[in-house]
């Protein structure tokens, strides 16, 4: 197998498990995989338990974006109620 000259591929930016961005995202990771590199994700959360199956699968290392300890404060800066406890929702099932 040929391995690739990095060490590691991330997928950072938007969202990466968005409904429209998983099936890039996915095909991103199973590249990286599929040439011996350490793949992940940063994501925040909102669709974690959606994907941790696939994610498992693909050996992808993922790291959740959390902006405040603090589930209020937390969802007020992602102006979206509940966006915490989905976040740990994910993480759970991940």
């Amino acid at each position: 197998m040929e391995r690739l000259h990095w060490d590691q591929f991330i997928v950072p930016g938007h969202e990466p498990l968005l409904p429209e961005s998983w099936e890039t995202t996915k095909a991103l990771l199973q590249i990286a995989a599929k040439h011996g590199v350490i793949h992940s994700i940063i994501t925040n959360g909102t669709y974690l338990a959606d994907h941790t199956d696939e994610l498992v699968a693909l050996d992808a290392d993922v790291l959740v974006s959390i902006d405040a300890s603090n589930p209020d404060e937390h969802d007020q800066m992602r102006r979206t109620p509940g966006a915490f406890e989905t976040a740990i929702m994910g993480i759970k099932a991940f």
